[in-house]
């Protein structure tokens, strides 16, 4: 086949509204224009080649040299387009094709119909983007104001000749302004700029969208010729073709524009893979500068790490679809490999199929990924695995282990007292150092996880009960193992709980977690130091536990709780010269609860400071009651180490104490010895009050005769151990009596408790003891039974005065 001529006006030809064909010497079709293509309705690559002949009757043609002729198969619309002058047309084709300015096409088209004709005005407008206004396009001879006025107009049926047009998509004649309905609500505006009929073509393109009108406008009223419609067609049809050229060229430039302004790598490859365009971003990314990427194969960047499978996967998903996204190892000029966000998307382009790669760096986003999943599964002191990562690699591994799975639920005991003596640095040191010493004693694939606090867990897979009992005493040992903290060094121990998945098949990772819970608070009961295995009891006891607490919330929110009271006997003389106030509980059941029972429970929940609360003012209203009877009569309260340390608890410990005579508070040599410095500071507020302070239990703990002094305490209570097997050659009475003369020489008056037999109560009297309390004389009883106790007893001592 005969290549395509060369025409002195290619785009001339290609666009004219008469259909033409260009034929050789032997009748081939070697060419044809858009207008012959829709006349036979095939497409040009179809026509050439194919004779033209016979040809139609109304055909004319021309010669064009070479052997070439021009065959016009619509004479009459080459007759009809004499109305608009072959000069025009060129001349607007030739600004089109040098990509003159959308403005300076379309005042050219208008300024060229008007220099043709005199008597008319040419009107060009735009439809906008929001397809339902007309925009001023080009209208060099009309009055600004009237293009003012039109600038804007929304298109619709009935408005004006332009609106019409533009709503309607057809030519729309009005011969008389003046008359017309269309125009009569612009008639004033037509006759301030001379107008008086408008003949109104809609721009249309190729697929029939409206892209505009084009109009003309004469001062006197006027009817069409054929002509004047084959011009006002035709400069329409040259419209279109500068409008679309023109946002043809807008879509290129601004595509050009993002391509090159976008921050993210873009290429475009070939069926070959090879690269045809680039933009700066890529060679930012890359290295690779645009004159040497374009022509490469886009394979060079594939980097090493993307497995083979992996990039078949890629490749058959974008043949498939059409489309790929995902992350992909790209490599730079240099060599070096990064993770990429890589979009592909295949484009068909004619007869081929190019594929557009969009590609950014990742590293920054999945090393924010991994910072972010760091903090979201670690402990960010320790760097140990959390209770969320323990969870999910327990869940996981409950699945895969067949059964054998231990877990060790490790609680490191008196870790308080660190922090509240050395301060919380030296507190995370500890944990930090104590994190490292859990590691030491499992394997390479076990997990150590800190979930909250002084509490960390030990996940082995693959552990029956031997070898978890093993592991339990390693880490025993690795934490008793003294920790050096602002160089001094420091003791502490664990409780260990163990759960084993093998034996309580069927259970789910928290529930297994909540079992080796138990199993510590177990250890822990049991004296600390020492690991204790999960058993079905243990939950039992829980169960037990939480019902009991929920009731003991119940009856502190009912105040169903009541107090009794133990005589405080004056053994030189047999009087009630005090009592101690005793905390009773029944449960739902109406069962009485043993306080040494609910008592610790109610400060591990955080009851115990307004239970205590309640039992100072229940006792202050009571001893204000008998010291009506007695003046000196003292009601004592035993008060829990936790008040101390709840800043609310100031209130009853120190201002409503002090304002209520009568009252004394008992306290563990513990508390002398908590290092908290609110539990110093409540202390000493209670000595400054003039507070009476008796030691509870003395003798059983590590009482300092320092702080003896320094909080001015009144009385020691010798524990009832130490009473209980007194005899007249025994250690305990050695020892009750060394106290007993130890506290006379610092002031201090002592108390003994659990006197149960009159023997106890002789040698305790001999040996010079101030008071007693315990069964001989009484046990503890309702307020009323005291208060006959006390009237008995001062009738007693009426009747037997001289």
């Amino acid at each position: 086949m005969q290549p395509k001529p060369t025409l002195p006006y290619p785009l001339a030809f290609a666009l004219s509204p008469c259909a033409q064909l260009i034929a050789d010497a032997d009748g081939v079709i070697v060419a044809a224009n858009q207008a012959a293509c829709r006349l036979l309705g095939a497409g040009e690559a179809a026509l050439c080649g194919t004779r033209c002949a016979p040809l139609p009757a109304n055909a004319n043609e021309r010669a064009l040299g070479g052997g070439l002729r021009l065959i016009v198969l619509e004479p009459e619309c080459a007759a009809a387009s004499a109305g608009l002058p072959m000069s025009v047309g060129k001349s607007v084709l030739e600004l089109i094709a040098h990509g003159a300015p959308l403005p300076r096409v379309l005042t050219a088209l208008a300024q060229g119909i008007e220099r043709a004709n005199p008597e008319v005005r040419a009107s060009i407008l735009l439809l906008a983007r929001d397809n339902r206004h007309l925009l001023l396009g080009a209208a060099p001879s009309l009055p600004d104001f009237y293009n003012e006025a039109v600038h804007g107009l929304a298109i619709g049926d009935g408005v004006g000749a332009c609106g019409t047009a533009a709503a309607r998509g057809e030519r729309v004649i009005v011969e008389d302004i003046a008359s017309h309905p269309y125009w009569a609500p612009y008639t004033a505006l037509a006759r301030a700029a001379d107008l008086a009929a408008c003949w109104s073509e809609p721009v249309v393109n190729p697929a029939g969208k409206v892209l505009g009108t084009f109009a003309l406008y004469h001062a006197r009223p006027a009817s069409p010729t054929e002509a004047d419609i084959a011009a006002i067609t035709e400069a329409a049809h040259l419209a279109s073709v500068a409008i679309e050229r023109s946002r043809t060229l807008e879509a290129m430039q601004l595509s050009d524009l993002i391509l090159r302004a976008s921050s993210e790598a873009m290429l475009v490859m070939d069926e070959a893979r090879r690269i045809q365009t680039v933009n700066p971003a890529f060679t930012t990314l890359t290295g690779y500068p645009e004159s040497e990427a374009v022509g490469l194969d886009a394979r060079v960047l594939r980097g090493p790490s993307n497995r083979p499978e992996r990039i078949d996967m890629v490749e058959a998903e974008l043949r498939a679809k059409g489309r790929w996204q995902g992350e992909f190892w790209l490599a730079t000029r240099e060599g070096a490999e990064f993770p990429a966000r890589l979009t592909l998307d295949s484009v068909a382009h004619g007869s081929h199929t190019h594929t557009v790669a969009i590609f950014s760096d990742f590293s920054q986003k999945k090393a924010a990924e991994r910072a972010i999943w760091q903090q979201a599964n670690h402990d960010n002191l320790t760097g140990l695995p959390n209770r969320r990562h323990l969870l999910d690699r327990l869940a996981r591994q409950i699945t895969a282990s067949a059964g054998r799975l231990a877990v060790l639920f490790v609680d490191l005991d008196h870790f308080k007292n660190v922090n509240d003596s050395q301060g919380h640095g030296a507190g995370d040191a500890l944990l930090v150092e104590a994190g490292r010493r859990l590691l030491s004693c499992v394997r390479a694939g076990d997990m150590v996880a800190r979930i909250g606090g002084d509490e960390f867990v030990v996940l082995v897979a693959e552990a029956d009960k031997v070898q978890a009992g093993r592991l339990a005493e390693r880490i025993l040992d690795a934490l008793c193992r003294p920790f050096v903290l602002n160089g001094e060094a420091c003791h502490i121990s664990a409780s260990v709980g163990v759960a084993l998945h093998d034996t309580f098949a069927g259970v789910d990772a928290e529930t297994l977690l909540g079992q080796a819970d138990l199993a510590m608070y177990a250890a822990k009961q049991q004296g600390r130091n020492s690991a204790h295995f999960y058993v079905d009891a243990l939950q039992q006891a829980a169960l037990e536990r939480s019902q009991m607490l929920r009731e003991l919330r119940d009856a502190l929110r009912r105040q169903a709780f009541t107090l009794v009271y133990q005589p405080v006997v004056e053994l030189a003389t047999g009087r009630i010269r005090k009592a101690e106030a005793l905390l009773r509980w029944q449960n739902d059941a109406g069962e009485p609860v043993s306080p040494d029972r609910f008592i610790p429970l109610a400060e591990e929940a955080g009851l115990m400071p307004e239970i205590g609360e309640w039992v100072l003012q229940q006792a202050a209203k009571q001893a204000a009651r008998w010291r009506r009877l007695d003046p000196g009569f003292v009601v004592s309260v035993n008060v829990s180490p936790v008040q101390f340390r709840r800043e609310r608890s100031s209130v009853p410990l120190t201002e409503t104490i002090a304002s209520l005579s009568g009252i004394a508070v008992e306290i563990t040599e513990g508390v002398l010895l908590d290092a908290d410095p609110a539990v110093q500071t409540q202390l000493l507020r209670l000595r400054d009050a003039g507070v009476e302070v008796a030691i509870d239990d003395f003798g059983t703990g590590y009482s300092s005769l320092a702080y003896l002094q320094k909080f001015d305490i009144d009385s020691l209570k010798i524990d009832r151990r130490f009473v209980q097997h007194l005899h007249l050659s025994g250690v305990d009475l050695a020892l009750c009596e060394a106290v007993i003369v130890m506290a006379h020489k610092l002031g201090l008056s002592v108390v003994a408790e659990g006197i149960e037999c009159e023997a106890q109560r002789a040698l305790l009297a001999r040996a010079g003891c101030d008071y007693g309390q315990g069964f001989l004389f009484s046990p503890g009883v309702p307020a009323d039974a005291l208060t006959a106790q006390l009237v008995a007893g001062r009738a007693a001592e009426t009747s037997s005065a001289p």
